[in-house]
């Protein structure tokens, strides 16, 4: 490891982490670096635009715009799937559920991506396909992001008429925006076999920097392999927790997804 390197890191770190401007004198003693060595390093960091002065009377830095154009790039160049796609695996793996991911289009939600159990929930969907967005896990983890019932009115009357598809679903607005909020204090989205008379899917959604809701994640089973309290709870945890850390990876600064 190039020490020199690793020292212009630490500094930067140290912006980071403490999130306020600090002095030469400062940076040295939070480092514990020779004053120096740190000199050369924050006035090539500076130079660089890496660092700037906060108060350049008083020579005290923050961090500088180049950085956060470093960073912003990185995040735009990040795709989506591509992102979640070790996050599918991962929780396929551990559940030994299917796990799917979809985006909203013209009212309805479109798979876009599958880690698949195919002995359980084999040929369920087609990656491409269209669902309903008022009766879908998927879709109403999405809806419930947007905690605006004009908005949600307006995307479900652009999608698939709200008809039964099982005795289970939702058909009206007043029911679907309850179901939301509900949503929004469990912290995921339900379809109780709501589009399919066997299916049970659990679903949060996924923000990018703007906080801004992008897609959906959900595990889906069989209903007779989540009957029980325990097994939905923890599913619904790991759900909403994988969807937060997919969030994250996209640029989301929020804490919570509701």
């Amino acid at each position: 490891m190039n020490r020199t390197a690793a020292r212009a890191l630490d500094i930067l770190d140290l912006f980071a982490k403490t999130g306020k401007p600090m002095t030469q004198i400062e940076i040295c003693q939070a480092l514990d670096m020779p004053k120096s060595s740190a000199h050369d390093l924050i006035y090539t960091l500076l130079d660089r635009g890496f660092i700037e002065y906060d108060n350049e009377q008083f020579k005290t830095f923050k961090l500088g715009l180049h950085l956060f154009e470093i960073g912003m790039t990185v995040i735009e160049n990040r795709n989506m799937v591509a992102v979640a796609r070790p996050y599918l695996v991962h929780l396929h793996q551990m559940l030994h559920e299917t796990i799917f991911i979809a985006v909203e289009n013209r009212g309805d939600i479109v798979y876009v991506d599958c880690a698949e159990e195919r002995g359980i929930m084999g040929g369920y969907i087609n990656l491409g396909a269209r669902r309903p967005m008022y009766c879908s896990g998927l879709g109403k983890a999405i809806l419930a992001a947007y905690n605006d019932e004009e908005k949600v009115k307006r995307i479900i009357s652009s999608g698939s008429p709200m008809v039964a598809k099982t005795p289970n679903t939702i058909t009206t607005i007043p029911a679907l925006l309850q179901e939301l909020d509900k949503t929004r204090q469990r912290g995921f989205a339900i379809d109780n076999r709501e589009v399919e008379p066997d299916t049970y899917c659990l679903a949060a959604p996924i923000y990018n920097r703007s906080s801004e809701v992008i897609s959906a994640i959900s595990i889906a089973s069989v209903f007779t392999r989540m009957q029980n309290p325990a097994k939905i709870k923890q599913c619904g945890q790991l759900i909403n927790q994988t969807a937060l850390e997919i969030s994250r990876q996209m640029g989301f600064r929020g804490n919570k997804l509701f």
